[in-house]
């Protein structure tokens, strides 16, 4: 009854022919109020009992709280699906949407005025009242910014986030009916692998790229578009899907996760006549929405924009039934889309392009977000503020949704879910506010020197003068990072965890300032700490350099590997770009699990007398690894134990190094590296096989070395039976060096389809200003093009046994001479701010009888002038 204006709750009540999801949140409601000191209110079904006069909580619509007047069928349908009611009546309380997903979110609502807050799945909040009043004057009207919410977090969607979530969100066991379609065996990123299972289709149908029409992971495969079956059958099985699976709005029809499309002759002329890639994906979609529209006139297909399709198409515009999902992932993420940064990349241009083009304008629109980072999981990614930002920005152009990817671990992970999960409702709601709120329920009394780290941090990155971007696949060592957290920022960040150390009264919060500083310990150790004996190359005639950790480094050390055993984190950190942490330590442990092994027990407990050990004790030599053959012209360094690899190949008359080449890491010396895992060391390796990242590069090599150094033979046994036997030979009269590399089988079958890849990476050399592409027609003459992009040459167009890169501005060429008997096909290739560039051979593939032998020579010779 309504008391001092406030309303003693004694009945809840429901329709009995309610949605199921609108009873399971009645019943979350009813036990909720118990917990708040309401006892057991009984929930009655409309219907089936009869409603109090005063005091019942109504959830969702029904005649009995139309007759109390508590709603008017108008104004909840005006709210739309998810909009929401929470009104207190003439002693009643109402709680219901324009639709069950608003029903379900106006209760969650409601008790969060009763005081209730979820901030994270440990971490639920609730008064500490007695018996549970509500007040007579309560009134919160309320709908969304975005028809769909969505976002892969650590929270339940519903109860905190109002959001219909990625997956299936349950109020209590039932599940609300989603909004986007899944895919049988698959996830809704990228479905057509999962659709239409590339094993079971005619190689045609696949796309072909690099020369090949492969089957690949049903996430990254792509297919022959221009293929007239390939879209009869896509139609088919979406068509089919729509049928089975009728609850979600929208069902994607997504290519793979891959920047390439089908590069065959068709494709390209396919390409041409639409207008762009981006053209065609649009025009293959549309044949199918016209299909879909027939059959589901309610519900729209969705494609992304995407890496290869990111920029709107030229001539062909979107169906309104097919929604357009805007990925901006290689843009900078710590700033908004506003900062000139981003403008120089197109983002908002881009954007709001597909919004002029789409049929639906704004609401044809879908992006998709990446506040989070993919690799090096747990490092500080200051992604927030600028986020909130281009929601409000997403807010005014009147997009449809906005879905947020891979919030489910990392820094400060806690604080994104509940954070974002309310902007995406409201991003009109003080950001400040909602970052007070968070740390002071999760840090306790040691929340305010964990919340002027977040300021910093995100600070920080706003303003950040860095030209780099934030990249989410980039790791910490990108230029942003290096130029935003110094010594003097982490200094500072880490005198702010000292603090919060210090306030935190409980295992529970100190537990959670450690999650954070284990990622602000990993950055700084992983930017500003060498372990002892790395090769890091450099311009010095010796070509490399070696560095051992400071001592203050190794205190970092110990702790970073305490917090690394606290949360049981596994050695190998990264293991798709195979980083362990003995890329800190300097070397790898001998026990698992890690922690036991005696070196590092000694390290965690003792790191001053571990540094003193370190600098003291006798180190390896790094010149042990490396075998170094030279003459007048060149300096040429090999690192047998990594792949027989040609790391370094120096021009003595430049004084330059002419081979792209990376730091390798002690460990990777010391234990080798694994072959299915591939690491970017940079210089020259060869593969066996067509894919990148194929065995060859990794394996150890036995080396002969000549007595007069010109030469040395490598051998590798392969797992697979194959033996390769790689000749460098310096050549005397220029500056220039022979490979000849000959692949046998040892096994006592036929192995089939067996082929060597010649993978360099050159560095463009200092003041070079008109990088050209080149390669020999068979008439003695150059072909060339700008040193930007890629280019497969096979077939007909294949060099006619040599393929080069030259500079005007400084007159010299690198040229790739080979016997074209031996090569199938040659991948050219320059990034486009010329960072390095390759000239690839592929052999042909040979079915190797036991004992036979495929080849594959070639030189790589430095000349003045262009060829031709």
């Amino acid at each position: 009854m309504e008391k001092n204006r406030r309303i003693k709750v004694t009945d809840l009540c429901v329709e009995q022919t309610a949605h199921p999801v609108e009873k399971a949140a009645a019943r979350d409601l009813q036990q909720y109020l118990a917990k708040l000191g309401a006892g057991e209110v009984p929930l009655l079904e409309l219907g089936a009992a009869t409603p109090p006069r005063q005091g019942a909580i109504y959830v969702g619509q029904s005649a009995a709280a139309r007759d109390k007047r508590l709603y008017n069928q108008r104004e909840l349908a005006a709210l739309g699906p998810d909009g929401f009611l929470v009104r207190a009546r003439s002693g009643n309380v109402l709680a219901a949407g324009g639709g069950y997903r608003g029903t379900a979110y106006a209760v969650y609502r409601l008790l969060e005025q009763l005081g209730w807050r979820r901030y994270a799945d440990e971490l639920e909040v609730l008064p500490a009242e007695g018996a549970l009043e509500i007040p007579a004057t309560l009134a919160l009207k309320d709908t969304p910014a975005f028809e769909w919410r969505a976002m892969w977090g650590t929270l339940p969607p519903i109860q905190v986030g109002l959001s219909p979530g990625e997956w299936p969100a349950n109020a209590q066991e039932v599940a609300r009916p989603k909004m986007m379609g899944v895919p049988k065996g698959g996830f809704w990123h990228h479905t057509m692998g999962f659709l239409l299972p590339a094993k079971d289709l005619p190689t045609e149908y696949l796309a072909q790229i690099g020369g090949e029409r492969r089957v690949t992971d049903p996430a990254v495969q792509q297919y022959c578009l221009s293929n007239p079956e390939v879209l009869r059958r896509m139609t088919e099985v979406a068509l089919r899907w729509m049928d089975e699976d009728p609850d979600p709005i929208y069902y994607p029809i997504h290519y793979g996760d891959v920047g390439n499309f089908c590069e065959c002759e068709q494709c390209q002329a396919f390409y041409a006549e639409k207008g762009s890639v981006s053209d065609a994906v649009i025009w293959f979609l549309n044949q199918i929405a016209a299909q879909a529209k027939e059959k589901h006139p309610e519900k729209f297909l969705t494609i992304l924009a995407y890496w290869g399709t990111r920029k709107p198409p030229v001539k062909v515009k979107p169906a309104a039934n097919l929604l357009i999902i805007f990925c901006a992932i290689t843009e900078c993420q710590a700033r908004p889309w506003s900062h000139p940064v981003n403008v120089r990349l197109n983002v908002s241009r881009d954007l709001e392009r597909w919004i002029e083009l789409h049929p639906l304008g704004p609401k044809g629109i879908i992006t998709f977000e990446y506040p989070c980072t993919y690799h090096f999981v747990g490092y500080p990614y200051p992604a927030l503020y600028a986020f909130a930002e281009n929601l409000r920005y997403y807010q005014r152009l009147g997009l449809r949704g906005v879905y947020i990817c891979g919030l489910t671990r990392g820094h400060l992970v806690h604080l994104y879910s509940y954070v974002i999960s309310r902007l995406l409702w409201n991003p009109n709601q003080d950001l400040g506010k909602l970052v007070d709120e968070f740390t002071q329920a999760w840090y306790g009394p040691a929340w305010r020197p964990m919340r002027e780290y977040v300021e910093l941090l995100h600070r920080g990155a706003l303003e950040s003068r860095s030209d780099g971007v934030m990249d989410c696949h980039a790791g910490p060592g990108q230029r942003f990072f290096r130029e935003l957290l110094t010594r003097e920022f982490l200094d500072r960040a880490e005198r702010l965890f000292a603090e919060a150390e210090a306030l935190a009264n409980s295992e529970v919060v100190r537990r959670r300032i450690g999650y954070e500083k284990w990622g602000l310990l990993f950055t700084d150790l992983f930017l500003h700490a060498s372990s002892g004996s790395d090769l890091v190359p450099d311009d010095s005639t010796q070509g490399f350099r070696t560095s051992v950790p400071a001592e203050a480094d190794y205190t970092r050390i110990a702790e970073f590997l305490k917090l690394t055993q606290l949360f049981g984190r596994p050695w190998e950190f990264e293991p798709r770009r195979q980083y362990t942490l003995s890329a800190i330590t300097g070397f790898e442990p001998t026990t698992t699990p890690w922690w036991n092994c005696p070196r590092i027990q000694r390290l965690m407990n003792d790191p001053q007398g571990a540094y003193r050990e370190e600098v003291q004790g006798a180190r390896d030599a790094a010149t042990q690894h490396l075998v170094v053959l030279e003459n007048a012209h060149l300096q040429v360094q090999v690192i047998p134990s990594l792949g027989g690899r040609i790391w370094r190949l120096r021009a003595k008359a430049w004084g330059e190094d002419v081979l792209r080449r990376n730091p390798v890491p002690r460990h990777l010396l010391v234990a080798g590296a694994k072959s299915g895992s591939y690491v970017d060391l940079g210089g020259y390796e060869e593969y066996v096989g067509e894919e990148f990242g194929s065995p060859g590069w990794a394996e150890p090599y036995e080396a002969a070395v000549a007595a007069d150094r010109q030469s040395v033979v490598l051998t590798a046994r392969l797992a697979s039976g194959l033996t390769l036997r790689r000749t460098v030979r310096l050549l005397a009269e220029q500056p220039g060096i022979e490979i000849d590399s000959q692949l046998t089988n040892t096994t006592e079958q036929e192995m089939p389809g067996v082929m060597l890849r010649a993978h360099p990476e050159f560095r463009v050399p200092p003041g070079a200003r008109e990088p050209i592409l080149s390669w020999r027609l068979p008439d003695g003459t150059w072909a060339g093009r700008a040193a930007t992009g890629e280019a497969w040459l096979s077939g007909e167009e294949l060099p006619a046994g040599a393929g080069s890169l030259g500079d005007r501005a400084l007159n010299v060429s690198l040229v790739n001479e080979f016997d074209p008997t031996q090569v199938s096909r040659c991948f050219l290739y320059a990034t486009p701010n010329w960072d390095f560039f390759n000239l690839e051979l592929f052999s042909a593939k040979k079915d190797l009888a036991p004992g036979e032998s495929l080849r594959l020579t070639h030189r790589y010779v430095i000349r003045q002038g262009l060829p031709g």
